[in-house]
């Protein structure tokens, strides 16, 4: 019961972190002058904070296949590795 408590308790501080770090954010994307009002006709919060605008899921997408390619060197590597150790033994 005690386990139970304890679990219920960590979700809700966890959720009631979330929801209020979303507000925060909603409302300084929908004050007009944030970050010193108008910086030019890029007016989304990346572009007033000097980061990308690129979509999320292009840039997810980019490093899922960088990380696939690394993956793919490390295989190709491991398997001459054991090519050179299995016609040495």
């Amino acid at each position: 019961m005690k386990k139970i408590k304890t679990i219920a308790k960590a979700g809700l501080i966890t959720i009631s972190t979330l929801i209020t770090t979303l507000a925060a954010k909603a409302a300084i994307l929908n004050t007009d002058d944030a970050f010193g009002g108008n910086l030019g006709a890029n007016k989304t919060f990346g572009g007033q904070i000097g980061l990308g605008t690129k979509d999320v899921r292009l840039t997810i997408a980019s490093m899922i296949n960088v990380v696939i390619g690394f993956l793919g060197i490390v295989a190709t590597i491991i398997i001459l590795m054991g090519g050179f150790i299995w016609m040495t033994a």
